[in-house]
């Protein structure tokens, strides 16, 4: 109810604990083989690409700003990422 987006694009599956006190958050994206990038990012070997884990990081963060009215403002947007390093590959069956 709190983010825009729907559908293929929607990234963030659940919000599990925020702490306001650090204005923290943790959430997660249930990853599917039903996922529309399974089938042709890798073939056999699906990998979910790195720009839609920075999409749900981003959504994740777009909730909280939402959530919590850290901005004024109609439509909050993504501007990018510096020093991006993923830990380990996600895959179908990964939340």
């Amino acid at each position: 109810a709190v983010n825009p987006q729907r559908h293929e694009m929607e990234q963030l599956s659940a919000v599990v604990h925020v702490d306001h006190e650090k204005k923290g958050i943790v959430g997660y994206k249930l990853v599917t083989n039903d996922e529309f990038w399974c089938r042709g990012h890798m073939p056999g070997y699906p990998l979910m690409p790195g720009v839609l884990q920075c999409e749900a990081a981003a959504q994740l963060a777009g909730f909280y700003t939402r959530k919590f009215g850290l901005l004024e403002g109609d439509f909050v947007g993504f501007g990018g990422v510096d020093e991006v390093r993923f830990r380990a590959p996600v895959f179908p069956g990964s939340r």
